[in-house]
């Protein structure tokens, strides 16, 4: 039992302490967060036995890191970024061995409530937020973006329409994108556990809403459908009918703030969308150079974007490839029944830049041993 608390704790300072939680910003700098983070993730991979160290698959994925680094030198040299990136790739290396070995495992529960307040307090924050729109205070996180400390939740963006004002909620995370991976985590380890499309799971996913991320929407509408159909019962329809009613009712209030919903799915049609137009500009820069940029140009941020194209085009093509072996690897151990959820999710994960640090498998690991170890404790 002494073990799973000591397991408990790290994981949680392990989240709290990744690079796009801002809850601990304001007390300690990046360099601290950075080398607690690793050495918490250390601590975790060490405490699991049935980790296998190294065999082919391994040896391919640093095989594949070798080969960035050589070329990456042979271009533009070794800097302090060059560091960086290494310690990224071997984050992201045993943050991965520890999701493989605890889904080898397939023992974990269900969800619980423990990894589901973030979401809870988010929508809170985001009611209070519209009936009385005031920040306690402002600060900036460790990347210099402006976060605002709203009731009970963070938040990076502040909108004020005609007739309206919202805050999109982040939670702990540094921006709401960030809060939509987390929410299409719990959903989808939720149903995988569960199996169930009832109203909990269904609620979650509308309170996700609040974080206005195009990605989670997106994810979240496909996997609606998909066990909508697959799994048609009386009880699902009247819960999706009661949800869905209660959202149109909401949208209607306010017509600025429906046609700010619509008007975000319209702007990935046209190039105003910041995600479709860094897409475009991140092609032109790959056409002309696979190895990507020094870092000088890097640090100049011309690509107004992230995701798997805007990376490769300032780290060059080889630089995301060890990541997508990784990505792939993890089919063998996922349930082939599950597949689709998985891509789904992958959708979510391409648009953003902290899949690449390894944020999205501390979030994984996260879940995953609090979904197991928190009943368990409770139990006893």
């Amino acid at each position: 039992m002494l073990k799973n608390v000591l397991v408990l704790i790290l994981t949680l300072i392990l989240l709290l302490t990744t690079q796009e939680v801002v809850a601990l910003d304001l007390f300690i700098g990046k360099e601290v967060k950075y080398l607690i983070n690793f050495l918490c993730l250390l601590a975790i991979f060490f405490s699991f036995r049935d980790i296998i160290f190294f065999y082919a698959l391994d040896l391919v994925f640093w095989l594949l890191v070798i080969i960035y680094v050589f070329v990456r030198f042979s271009y533009f040299g070794i800097s302090e970024s060059s560091a960086v990136d290494l310690y990224h790739f071997l984050k992201f290396y045993l943050a991965f061995k520890i999701v493989v070995a605890l889904i080898s495992r397939s023992n974990y529960k269900n969800i619980s409530s423990a990894v589901k307040w973030p979401i809870f307090f988010a929508f809170i924050s985001f009611i209070l937020f519209l009936v009385k729109p005031d920040q306690s205070f402002v600060f900036e996180d460790h990347s210099g973006h402006t976060v605002y400390a709203t009731y009970l939740s963070f938040s990076s963006s502040i909108y004020n329409l005609p007739g309206i004002s919202f805050a999109r909620m982040n939670s702990v995370f540094d921006e709401p994108g960030t809060f939509g991976l987390f929410i299409s985590m719990v959903l989808f380890l939720d149903y995988y556990n569960r199996r169930k499309l009832d109203f909990t799971f269904l609620s979650i996913g509308l309170l996700g809403l609040s974080s206005m991320s195009l990605a989670y929407i997106i994810y979240f509408i496909g996997i609606i459908i998909i066990v909508s159909f697959s799994k048609i019962k009386l009880k699902n329809f009247f819960t999706i009918a009661i949800l869905f009613s209660i959202s149109i009712l909401i949208l209607s209030f306010d017509s600025s703030f429906s046609e700010y919903i619509i008007g975000r799915f319209d702007s990935i049609l046209n190039d105003s969308h910041n995600r479709s137009s860094g897409n475009e500009l991140a092609l032109d820069f790959l056409a002309h150079s696979l190895a990507g940029m020094s870092d000088a140009v890097f640090d100049k941020r011309l690509i107004p974007s992230s995701g798997i194209l805007v990376l490769a085009a300032y780290k060059g093509v080889l630089f995301v490839l060890p990541f997508i072996f990784m990505v792939f690897w993890l089919l063998l151990y996922f349930p082939k029944n599950k597949l689709i959820f998985f891509f789904l999710f992958l959708i979510v994960i391409s648009t953003r830049n902290n899949f690449f640090t390894g944020f999205m498998l501390h979030l994984l690991l996260f879940i995953v041993v609090w979904s197991y170890n928190w009943p368990s404790l409770r139990e006893k």
